[in-house]
């Protein structure tokens, strides 16, 4: 599941010029002078159900950037994006996507905007 969510998320982000995509925590500190948008994700929570041969799956996806608006707007086009995708990517059949809850808040240390979306997926 988490091969097919970067690939359609990388195809996804990839006409809004966004600089760089990590799966659960940025490895390298961020330049936060630049004007750079980052996007990491990570697997929430994964439950299989054995006896149907489903799976839900909860990933969460949080953009970084200066600006909240320019967060929010990559955010929201992910967002748009997964909303009731039914799709195979590779040997994952999406049969459903939720979006479930959606916030913004902004690190002072690092001086960037987070703005975050919770994507809930029923695969085969």
């Amino acid at each position: 599941m988490l091969n097919a969510f970067y690939k359609e998320l990388v195809e996804c982000v990839n006409p809004l010029g966004i600089d760089e995509v990590h799966y659960n925590f940025v490895e390298k500190q961020i330049d936060t002078k630049s004007a750079k948008t980052y996007i990491t994700y990570f697997r929430v929570s994964k439950k299989p159900d054995y006896e149907i041969g489903i799976c839900v799956s909860t990933i969460q996806v949080s953009v970084f950037n200066q600006k909240l608006e320019t967060a929010c707007k990559v955010r929201d086009d992910v967002s748009s994006h997964f909303n009731d995708m039914v799709k195979i990517i590779d040997d994952t059949e999406i049969c459903g996507v939720s979006i479930i809850s959606e916030l913004e808040k902004y690190d002072n240390e690092d001086n960037l905007h987070q703005a975050i979306t919770t994507i809930k997926f029923l695969t085969k």
